[in-house]
């Protein structure tokens, strides 16, 4: 007699774990791949977000502060004075025939003046701090001098002021910087033969943000504090805050000392000469090629003979050969030299923005190579297309003005996190 049989339990073939196994594969490729996009889409969205905060703190200051706001005397109430964007809108000519000259008149075509690199020019009467020099803390300091030339009336806006998040945040460190560029409107009479509107003392002033990221190769020392209250107030070690600040006391120890040249840094750095970003905020390199806080910079528009069409027929759009779809700008170097053919690579970055003499904010979304080979220059794909009471590219220009065709667009040296325009009427 047999006994009960014990039933046969199945299993998985060889195939059929090679096919799970191929299943289960394709599943995590297909995540991985989801991540992969998602994870720069969410750096890319959280970035936007930031410039946007940015940009609000930026307007804040630029709309509120006293120092560019407001003009009265704090000794006489009734008495106005000439600084910050008051005492730019005054800055005009009183002789009729002068009224045009730079330096008689502050942004008398309604150009973009771009910071000097020294006090007392004149026609631009905006400079910046370039260089961190030893123990000064002021290296990017953004400074709007008096017509009256009194230091004391100088709107100073200093760098940390413009960090985000600001300087020994609990928990954060500076992430970005926001710089500005500022021009006259002209709003007086036509002038039917220059085309041009002539600048009186009520003109708004134009204002132009840029949000840019902290340099990401700054070195912080990794070094304690020497004082018990300031590990308590900063934290035990040294931050990038200590740096960007330019803080003697707490990077040497000495309130007085001078900080070693290894360790100034700018929140964004670039060469002087070519203008090209350095990314590690260093003023001085091993082979004593000294840098600069990187400030805006112009690239000049090209003469391709074409014409804009009449409608904008969309990107690519067709039409007669002598036509350039709106949504293309042909750049040029501002002149021959090398370092004017690398601006004008940095300024025809993808992503990157350029602003127009009317106050126009252009973003670069691709280059046209055909069309490029075909010109001779460098055409970009702008996003929005140019406006359409524009005939040629060459209307970009600044009417009667030739020394300032190497500055038809403004853009910076790193591309841009946001960028936004606006205007004040002191």
């Amino acid at each position: 007699m047999t006994g009960p049989r014990r039933a046969i339990a199945g299993a998985f073939t060889l195939i059929e774990v090679l096919i799970a196994v191929l299943v289960l594969a394709l599943g995590v490729l297909g995540l991985a791949a989801v991540f992969s996009v998602g994870i720069p889409q969410q750096r890319i969205a959280g970035e936007q977000l930031m410039g946007l905060n940015t940009l609000q703190s930026a307007r804040a200051v630029l709309l509120n502060d006293k120092r560019l706001n407001d003009p009265h005397s704090p000794i006489d109430p009734t008495q106005m004075q000439d600084r910050g964007w008051y005492g730019l809108q005054q800055k005009v000519a009183d002789d009729p025939g002068q009224i045009l000259n730079p330096n008689m008149t502050w942004s008398p075509v309604g150009e973009w003046i771009l910071p000097a690199d020294v006090s007392g020019e004149d026609e631009k009467m905006i400079y910046l701090d370039p260089v961190a020099d030893g123990s000064d803390g002021d290296a990017g300091e953004i400074v709007i001098e008096s017509t009256t030339g009194l230091p004391q009336l100088a709107a100073r806006i200093p760098v940390s002021e413009r960090l985000v998040p600001a300087p020994y945040t609990p928990g954060a460190e500076p992430q970005y910087v926001w710089d500005f560029i500022a021009r006259r409107v002209p709003s007086g009479a036509l002038d039917p033969v220059t085309g041009l509107r002539a600048p009186t003392r009520k003109d708004p002033i134009e204002i132009a943000v840029f949000v840019r990221r902290v340099d990401p190769g700054i070195q912080v020392p990794l070094r304690d504090r020497g004082d018990a209250d300031d590990r308590v107030r900063f934290g035990r070690r040294l931050r990038l805050s200590d740096l960007l600040t330019m803080n003697a006391e707490q990077i040497t120890g000495d309130v007085g000392g001078q900080i070693p040249e290894a360790l100034r840094v700018v929140p964004v750095s670039a060469d002087p000469t070519t203008s090209e970003p350095r990314r590690d905020g260093r003023t001085l390199s091993s082979s004593g090629q000294v840098g600069r806080y990187a400030t805006p910079i112009g690239v000049g528009v090209a003469d391709t003979g074409m014409r804009y069409p009449r409608l904008n027929r969309g990107p690519g759009g067709g039409g007669r050969q002598d036509q350039i779809p709106r949504d293309r700008i042909p750049l040029a170097p501002g002149g021959g030299a090398p370092e004017d053919a690398n601006r004008l690579r940095l300024a025809s970055q993808v992503g990157q923005t350029l602003i127009d003499r009317f106050g126009n904010v252009y973003r670069i979304v691709g280059v046209d190579d055909e069309l490029s080979e075909e010109t001779g220059t460098r055409v970009v794909i702008v996003d929005p297309p140019v406006p359409a009471d524009l005939d040629t590219p060459l209307d970009f220009r600044y009417p009667n003005r030739s020394d300032l065709d190497g500055q038809v667009f403004i853009t910076t040296p790193q591309t841009p996190v946001a960028v936004e325009v606006f205007r004040v009427t002191p």
